[in-house]
């Protein structure tokens, strides 16, 4: 909530900031109280999102990528991704793009794109697939 008022527009800058810096900071909160459950892997997502409005880049950068690791967590506990995990890994997929082409990162942004979309077939037959096909000035 705090994230979606902080877009309204009319919010002056001082007040978003503010807004942003608290979601950011319950989200930590969450994060660690949650460990490794896919919970807190999509408050990891939203933390980047979070940190990517602030104009954090490269730590917004660091909290999408490590959002990644909810693949690796459910693999490693025999768990098929269901439609609520898929929801966060496609996310922050996209979340990471849209962060590196906002900090004018737009080769590593179109790199990153190119190899997501090679190494995970599974974004073929989901809705991410043609979001992250679709590059736009990348």
């Amino acid at each position: 909530m705090l994230i979606d008022h902080a877009k309204i527009t009319g919010v002056d800058d001082s007040s978003k900031k503010k807004l942003l810096t608290q979601a950011n900071a319950l989200l930590v909160d969450f994060e660690f109280d949650y460990g490794d459950r896919p919970i807190a892997f999509e408050a990891m997502l939203e933390g980047g999102k979070c940190l990517t409005e602030l104009g954090e880049f490269k730590q917004a950068e660091s909290k999408l990528r490590a959002t990644f690791a909810l693949r690796k967590r459910l693999a490693e506990a025999k768990i098929k991704p269901n439609e609520y995990h898929n929801k966060i890994i496609y996310g922050a997929y996209i979340a990471l793009a849209q962060s590196l082409q906002r900090a004018g990162k737009l080769a590593e942004a179109k790199t990153f794109v190119d190899t997501v979309l090679k190494e995970d077939k599974t974004l073929e037959k989901e809705w991410a697939g043609p979001a992250m096909s679709w590059r736009g000035d990348l």
